[in-house]
């Protein structure tokens, strides 16, 4: 631009605009364009803005804001976060949700725990723990024990409580013993058994045997000892004879047999009859045979007839006398010869034949009687002969 310089007709020297004057550069309209100023020598400089202008913003935990170079008009490439930074993805604050990453893309990758955590723990026996499946931050739906499975209900421990069992739908329900299970045993004959009565768990109150319940007490086996039985409450009750039940000694005149006192099981000993109690010795029936009489100590003393006849005289025979020592009568004794007549002999014969004996001893002497009468006969027989030739007679 020419000025004028007044009379001179000369061009001025060449101006240029200051540096405070704007302009436009080369670079224009880039997000790291700034400003361009003059350079006061005629030229237009391109200026930027610096590395700390944020000339594209983060769009995300997976992009990064990028900034000028400070060089240059133009933004750098977009960048994006690493795949070690953290970031939300659109699945969040689930049981099986885990910490999200970005994909070193721009994108923010949920993430799942794996399959081996528990997102809903057990509650009971028959609730079992949820774990995740590894795909989804949803925690799996609510599952239960099967039927199968043991647990403990609210009644444990009872004598009558069984095994319980869980429902399938969470629950563990109560089982029980049988009506036949027996929970209490009985403990004697006093004592009955409880059942269960298969509806609860504990077993039933203690019961006891009736009144009329026999039993074994605890003295037993004495002559005195009766039938005991239970009183109702568990206990066996000791029973005795009535008092004045003979217990001792039966079937000797010469024993008192002792009785029961109603109050005990032993016999009380024996008492001895009074020596004037009449009794039936070892030798009795005998026609020597007198009254027996006890000794005051038990035993049965032996009696018999003494000076008493016990066989009146027939044929040769003279009267027998018992002589106290024995119960028999004693053998016979004989007449002479010549005491005895013809008579005597027939009826000794008779008396022979019409005795029968009765013990031992008859026999004996009746066997000596009979040796005797054959005798006589036969030495009559003699005696008659020799005096019919003149010959002496013999005395028997």
């Amino acid at each position: 631009m020419l000025h004028s310089m007044g009379s001179s007709r000369a061009c001025p020297a060449n101006a240029y605009a200051s540096t405070s004057v704007t302009c436009s550069g080369k670079s224009n309209g880039g997000a790291c364009d700034a400003q361009d100023y003059c350079d006061g020598k005629g030229g237009c400089a391109d200026a930027y803005q610096n590395s700390k202008f944020v000339c594209r913003a983060s769009k995300g935990d997976c992009d990064v804001a990028e900034t000028c170079s400070g060089t240059a008009g133009s933004c750098p490439t977009d960048g994006f976060a690493s795949t070690s930074v953290k970031c939300t993805g659109t699945c969040n604050g689930n049981p099986c949700d885990d910490q999200d990453y970005c994909d070193g893309k721009g994108n923010c990758v949920d993430k799942y725990f794996a399959s081996d955590k528990v997102c809903r723990a057990s509650k009971s026996d028959c609730d079992v723990a949820e774990t995740c499946n590894g795909t989804s931050g949803q925690c799996p739906v609510d599952g239960f024990a099967s039927t199968s499975v043991k647990c403990s209900g609210k009644s444990t421990g009872g004598a009558c409580d069984a095994q319980d069992y869980c429902d399938g739908k969470g629950n563990c329900v109560d089982k029980y013993q049988s009506s036949k299970f027996v929970c209490r045993p009985a403990k004697d004959a006093c004592d009955v058994a409880e059942t269960c009565c298969g509806s609860k768990g504990a077993c039933p109150a203690d019961t006891f045997a009736g009144a009329t319940t026999k039993c074994t007490g605890t003295c037993n086996g004495n002559p005195c000892d009766g039938q005991d039985y239970c009183d109702g409450k568990g206990q066996c009750v000791d029973k005795y004879l009535p008092s004045g039940t003979v217990c001792g000694t039966k079937g000797n005149p010469c024993i008192l047999a002792a009785t029961c006192t109603g109050d005990m099981g032993f016999c009380p000993p024996d008492d001895f009859a009074p020596p004037s109690t009449s009794c039936t010795g070892t030798k009795s029936g005998g026609v020597c045979d007198g009254k027996d009489l006890c000794d005051g100590e038990g035993s049965c003393v032996d009696k018999f007839l003494n000076g008493v006849v016990c066989q009146k005289p027939v044929g040769y025979s003279r009267p027998t006398y018992c002589n106290g020592k024995t119960s028999s009568c004693p053998v016979a004794s004989f007449l002479s010869l010549r005491e005895a007549s013809d008579d005597d002999v027939a009826a000794t014969e008779q008396l022979l034949v019409a005795m029968q004996p009765s013990s031992p001893m008859v026999l004996l002497g009746l066997v000596c009687v009979v040796a005797v009468g054959v005798a006589l006969v036969t030495v009559r027989q003699q005696h008659r002969a020799t005096s019919q030739h003149d010959y002496m007679e013999l005395s028997m």
